[in-house]
């Protein structure tokens, strides 16, 4: 029989090193950066609370986070190219008549 793993408590610093990489992976909105933080303590609690609302307000103080911003971001950035996964990368080069990989001079020679 398997326990459960007791939920480990984030210090402020780890939750704000945790939401700076979060921010550095890919830009994210407030309510987005909040439901990730709220995971990682308890959200419940006042302190958990207060804790993901000081971690949001250093953020924006900083200028990592700006909602403005990432919708101007969002408008701009083609439909397309918004949620592309690798591997669908892949696939588009393959329908297209290139050969799919990393090997530039073959998939040149094939236009």
């Amino acid at each position: 029989m398997s326990f459960p793993r007791p939920k480990k408590v984030y210090t402020e610093a780890e939750l704000y090193e945790y939401a700076v990489g979060a921010l550095g992976r890919r830009m994210r909105t407030v309510a987005e950066l909040k439901r990730l933080l709220r995971q990682r303590v308890e959200a419940d609690t006042e302190f958990g609370q207060t804790l993901v609302e000081l971690i949001i307000r250093k953020l924006k103080d900083q200028g990592y986070l700006n909602d403005a911003k990432y919708a101007a971001t969002f408008s701009l950035t083609p439909p397309r190219q918004r949620e592309v996964r690798p591997h669908a990368r892949g696939h588009r080069s393959e329908d297209q008549g290139r050969p799919r990989g990393g090997d530039r001079d073959r998939s040149f020679r094939c236009l």
